[in-house]
């Protein structure tokens, strides 16, 4: 991946982030109204997905966390050879043609942290290319935010965009995500075309009620790679991640066209072990 090797050369250069909020906690989720496990179907198709990863301090990534889960290196995301000794924070937009929870098109985000494995008290934790704690999740449609709402999931109603790229050789395009007149976060990937991307890609919430997780299982998505720049968060989503502003050049990555298999599952009184 060769995101690895731009990470090696993004902390030589001293690029990590580490400004940092003085705001804490993380936003509090509602009171569950379902109280049985159930799965849902949350396929997709015609999906454009930037992502903007953010390196930073491991004890900002651990604090944006609930008891019980535990912000890993980042190396377990971008493949590096030895720990780089750094958190990761995730910050994505995408847009859908169809989606299964939507029922219709769609956009919508994962505000994230990278996290080590969960241990449920029950012994099972899904299988996946990584595992995120989900700060909030961005959605453009009602039937998803009813859906999350319903499970005490922490939902931020927005809109993603994505403009047009700019001619040249590389892959420029730049994305931004809006709740009205509000700024969310924005940035402009530049990359080039990599290689195919096979995974899972596993988002948790967990509140006093239960733990819930969203899972997206992708086959052979054409996957760029590069780096993000002009990068801007908005003051909402600076409480969320204890970050006031991205450095000036960050790792990125994009799908498209893009299709997932995805779920979503809702575990009433199953706990990461304490």
């Amino acid at each position: 991946m060769r995101l690895a090797a731009l990470a090696a050369a993004l902390l030589l250069a001293g690029c990590a982030s580490s400004s940092t909020s003085s705001s804490s906690g993380s936003p509090a989720s509602g009171v569950p109204a379902v109280s049985a496990a159930f799965t849902l179907g949350n396929d997709a198709s015609g999906c454009v997905e930037d992502v903007a990863l953010l390196l930073v301090p491991p004890a900002q990534a651990q604090a944006a966390l609930p008891d019980g889960w535990v912000a890993a290196d980042a190396q377990a995301f971008l493949g590096t050879p030895v720990g780089t000794g750094q958190g990761l924070l995730w910050l994505n937009g995408y847009t859908c043609d169809t989606d299964g929870l939507a029922d219709g098109k769609m956009s919508g985000a994962e505000i994230s942290v990278l996290v080590q494995p969960p241990t449920l008290r029950d012994g099972t934790v899904p299988s996946s290319s990584f595992h995120l704690y989900e700060l909030a999740q961005v959605t453009s449609s009602t039937n998803v935010s009813r859906t999350l709402d319903s499970i005490g999931f922490p939902v931020l109603r927005a809109n993603v965009t994505h403009d047009a790229p700019l001619p040249g050789g590389l892959v420029n395009r730049g994305t931004a995500v809006r709740a009205g007149s509000d700024l969310l976060y924005s940035f402009r990937f530049l990359g080039t075309p990599n290689q195919p991307l096979t995974g899972v890609a596993t988002f948790w919430h967990e509140n006093a009620a239960g733990t819930a997780y969203l899972q997206f299982h992708v086959a052979n998505v054409p996957l760029d790679e590069g780096l993000v720049t002009a990068c801007v968060i908005g003051p909402a989503v600076q409480a969320l991640i204890h970050q006031t502003a991205c450095p000036a050049t960050t790792l990125g990555a994009r799908a498209s066209p893009m299709a997932w298999t995805g779920t979503l599952t809702w575990m009433p009184g199953a706990h990461t072990a304490k």
